[in-house]
């Protein structure tokens, strides 16, 4: 038994996110990128009320050169809060590292969280609500957490719409009901 908005007399949503992006050298060589979400939720019915929270922090740095590029990012444990349901977040962690011998084709490793204790995601609602709802989904398999990868962009189909300098002549000329 979940409340829907509807059947609330009151609903309340303050949410935030701020996102910052730092390139200390300048350019697109070495960039660095967090993301902050916050929220508070309230709703209220006539028999009782309730609050849910949320939070997330994502950061992530990456090295691009010519032919070169590292990747690594982070993701805290936070929660997201939908209405009633708060849906705990899992920390994920990765790292990527890739050769680019033309700009089509990458070869490379992609590490997703080493030594970790594996995946845990949930979902329940929040402790004011009068019958509770626990999901719980949890992965263990480190088996899959390195990988080798290869990509090749393919371009396919014959260009129609080719790339050509038109020469645009802009004339104004005055015609209309009203004359001298």
């Amino acid at each position: 038994m979940i409340e829907t908005l509807i059947n609330l007399d009151k609903y309340r949503d303050l949410s935030g996110q701020c996102q910052f992006t730092v390139k200390p050298l300048g350019s697109s060589v070495w960039t660095l990128d967090a993301l902050v979400v916050g929220a508070v939720i309230k709703g209220a019915s006539p028999t009782y009320a309730w609050t849910g929270y949320r939070y997330q922090f994502m950061a992530s740095t990456a090295v691009n050169l010519d032919k070169w590029s590292i990747s690594a990012s982070y993701q805290y444990p936070g929660r997201v809060a939908v209405g009633q349901l708060i849906r705990p977040r899992t920390q994920a962690y990765s790292a990527r590292c890739y050769y680019r011998p033309n700009e089509n084709i990458a070869v490379g490793l992609s590490i997703e969280c080493p030594f970790s204790k594996g995946w845990k995601e949930s979902e329940r609602t929040v402790k004011e609500s009068p019958v509770q709802m626990i999901t719980e989904y949890c992965s263990g398999d480190r088996a899959n957490l390195v990988s080798l990868m290869f990509e090749w962009n393919i371009s396919y189909g014959k260009n129609r719409a080719s790339r050509q300098n038109h020469r645009i002549n802009i004339l104004t000329e005055e015609k209309g009901v009203l004359r001298k």
